[in-house]
């Protein structure tokens, strides 16, 4: 064999050595990457399960909200109602006042015409007992 012979076999061995060695640091990159994904995937389902979780807290959330809203226009209704009638009964009650301001006048006027003629009465019953 002639040295440049032994040269190119060199060559052809060095090559074929650097060739394995790549061959298995990517087969071990590869490895690497493969668990890199395995674990993506088992951190993927566990963010699902966790978006479930989100999803069905929102939900309740928003039904508890719905809850609240319908709870709260009921609740101006029945004020609105409560303040028709208060002030409907307030203006009953005004005027059952005014009617009553009128009736007290007509008895105190009553009132002086009684006590006008109870002191007449008063009077005669006095001149009738001195008279005698």
């Amino acid at each position: 064999m002639t040295d440049d012979e032994k040269e190119r076999i060199e060559r052809m061995e060095r090559n074929m050595e650097f060739i394995v060695e790549h061959q298995a640091q990517f087969a071990a990159e590869i490895q690497e990457m493969r668990a890199g994904m395995q674990e993506m995937r088992v951190g993927m389902q566990e963010l699902r399960a966790g978006l479930q979780e989100v999803r069905q807290v929102l939900s309740s959330q928003n039904q508890a909200i719905v809850t609240v809203v319908g709870l709260v226009g009921r609740l101006a209704e029945i004020q609105e109602e409560f303040q028709k009638s208060a002030e409907s009964r307030f203006a009953g009650l005004e005027t059952r006042t005014a009617d009553l301001e009128i009736k007290m006048k007509e008895l105190a006027e009553a009132g002086k015409g009684t006590e006008n003629r109870l002191n007449a009465f008063i009077t005669f019953v006095e001149k009738y007992i001195s008279s005698r």
